[in-house]
């Protein structure tokens, strides 16, 4: 089955940040290291979509670690040629390669600003012969929208120990992990895609703010993806904009 792709992203600081430790990788971009505002939301739009991939990164570690972490993760995403690593490693072995390499670009920055406290995570979807594979490292999400009905797809790695009250619980799987201390272990997921399914990336900046059911809402009554991704951020802001939001959405044609 030959399948299309519109796609678009957007990406905000959000109400309360000074700086922007969100990036991407979209048709072709991610944002530089030192990154603030999009201007503006981009799209694409692809027919076949064999080996098309995109993905979220949300940067950890505070001043401008987070950041510097997140432009790791997109830059060796885009450097890699993620379809050419599927002929040689099928699927799922492709997936888990690119999660190490992402993993030593983000180790390599850690290094460089002799840091531990650099992290990002991940959530990646790439479309082969018309299924969505879906891949995450954190608490970055992977939704899909079918009839109505959304689904989580991605898993969201977290400790189960209470927090404080109003404090996130710490990431158990992030990128920027020593692979001496602790095994990387991306969730991988797939989902046979038909026309008229969405697919929607994001970052906890979205996910914190609106409830599954305001996504599918958002998602169920918008036509083309760039419609989407901008009622998604503006509902995200509405609803107080605590952290950076970046949005992918993915309509299936």
């Amino acid at each position: 089955m030959i399948l299309g792709i519109r796609a678009a992203c957007g990406c905000h600081t959000g109400n309360l940040r000074d700086n922007n430790e969100d990036n991407f990788w979209f048709a072709g971009e991610y944002l530089e290291s030192q990154h603030g505002i999009m201007p503006r939301t981009i799209s694409t739009r692809s027919w076949g979509a064999n080996g098309w991939t995109a993905a979220v990164f949300d940067g950890m570690g505070g001043e401008n670690f987070g950041e510097i972490a997140s432009y790791a993760a997109a830059k060796s995403l885009a450097e890699l040629g993620l379809t050419e690593q599927v002929r040689h490693r099928g699927i799922t072995g492709a997936l888990q390669y690119a999660a190490e390499v992402m993993n030593r670009a983000v180790i390599d920055g850690q290094e460089e600003m002799k840091t531990s406290r650099m992290g990002s995570t991940m959530v990646s979807i790439s479309f082969f012969r018309g299924t969505a594979y879906i891949c995450n490292l954190g608490d970055s999400r992977a939704y899909w929208l079918r009839s109505g009905v959304l689904t989580l797809l991605s898993r969201d790695h977290v400790a189960s120990l209470p927090t404080r009250t109003g404090r996130k619980q710490p990431l158990t799987q992030y990128l920027g992990i020593d692979p001496e201390e602790m095994l990387l272990e991306p969730s991988i997921a797939k989902q046979t895609c038909r026309r008229g399914d969405v697919f929607l990336l994001c970052s906890d900046g979205l996910s914190d703010m609106l409830t599954d059911q305001e996504i599918a809402e958002i998602l169920s009554s918008c036509r083309e993806p760039v419609g989407s991704v901008d009622r998604l951020i503006a509902a995200a802001l509405e609803h107080g904009g605590r952290d950076n939001i970046t949005v992918i959405v993915c309509n299936i044609m």
